[in-house]
């Protein structure tokens, strides 16, 4: 197993999905995650964020304006508009940009989980608390509740578990305290700071360490299974669903 890359979160929570996601994973871009970068960017310090002023990403102008912002992040206008106004309402967050204050994407050094090599780059590592991590969270609602149920859709908590460990392991630093900053993507652009509770980061971590079990197995055996390998049924629950029809044509 020396040959293998390092094993990354972003990648790790495929396993959530099926190990037919994990072996397949191919991440594309999409125009929200463009801009979730391009705030990321603004706030913590990384490349710079320019708008192109074409209408069509082809041809001649658009691979001349790539080439000349090869390290920038390229948006629309509009997108730009969108990922500065998400930027400064995080700034003007004081309890926010406490959460942010420290060494911004932070890439930690390799550590070793049953002895698979790991790696991770966290967002923050700051001083709270004797020590703490936090992520910048770009989401459709940054209320309390909703942003919560989304977190753990998402695996948000396994995630922070997951720095945490890393931090630790692989830096030897003592951070016990995990925050999220969760900011909406569309106007007022309401900011959250939110911090993930000790029980929350229990739970991250029994996952991540359920999912790197499956992992390990899949590996070794060198099957891929999907989400189930037997005919399972299609049923209704103890009450019928009220029916929802979409605008969308049927699939054939």
């Amino acid at each position: 197993m020396t040959d293998l890359e390092p094993v990354r979160f972003s990648r790790l929570k495929k396993m959530g999905l099926s190990a037919a996601h994990y072996a397949a994973d191919q991440r594309q871009g999409t125009s929200a995650m463009s801009v979730g970068t391009a705030a990321h960017s603004l706030i913590l310090g990384g490349p710079p964020v320019v708008a192109y002023p074409g209408a069509v990403r082809r041809g001649k102008e658009w691979e001349a304006f790539q080439a000349e912002n090869a390290d920038a992040c390229i948006l629309t206008k509009r997108e730009a508009e969108q990922a500065n106004a998400i930027a400064e309402s995080v700034r003007r967050c004081s309890l926010s940009m406490r959460l942010l204050e420290g060494r911004h994407e932070v890439e930690l050094p390799p550590w070793r989980v049953g002895g698979r090599v790991c790696g991770g780059r966290v967002d923050v590592i700051g001083d709270l608390d004797g020590g703490h991590v936090c992520e910048l969270k770009t989401s459709n609602s940054a209320e309390p509740y909703r942003f919560t149920r989304l977190g753990l859709r998402m695996a948000y908590h396994a995630q922070l578990a997951w720095y945490q460990h890393g931090a630790m392991a692989g830096a030897g630093l003592d951070v016990g305290s995990a925050y999220i900053v969760a900011v909406e993507t569309s106007p007022p652009y309401v900011v959250t700071p939110m911090r993930v509770t000790f029980r929350a980061l229990e739970m991250g971590t029994r996952i991540w360490r359920s999912w790197f079990e499956r992992l390990r197995v899949c590996e070794e055996s060198g099957e891929w299974p999907p989400y189930v390998q037997h005919v399972t049924d299609f049923d209704i629950e103890d009450e019928e669903p009220e029916l929802v029809f979409a605008d969308e044509e049927e699939a054939a």
